[in-house]
């Protein structure tokens, strides 16, 4: 079996310029690309896995990490919020 990770990302009120898409990355490796308002569901081994966010634009910003355990059949949901005022995505469980 499997375990899934899923990230939402959440709307922002006015778009942004240029952007080309937001890249889900575990442990390393782009799996999915999602944009605001819309979420990525992803299947992964159970384990240990690091999940990030890139946003793809004019310039490209990283989202903090997360490191997520996942037993088999396991589903984590996390949480992307983009802030306009840092430029920065943060990821948070749940």
């Amino acid at each position: 079996m499997a375990a899934q990770v899923v990230v939402n990302v959440k709307r922002i009120i006015l778009p942004l310029v240029g952007v080309k898409g937001l890249d889900v990355v575990i442990d390393g490796q782009v799996v999915a690309t999602t944009m605001f308002g819309e979420s990525a569901t992803v299947e992964v081994a159970p384990g240990g896995h690091r999940v990030e966010l890139t946003l793809r634009s004019v310039i490209s910003r990283t989202s903090n990490p997360i490191d997520v355990n996942l037993a088999d059949g396991q589903t984590v949901n996390i949480t992307a919020k983009y802030s306009r005022m840092l430029g920065t995505f943060n990821l948070k469980l749940g």
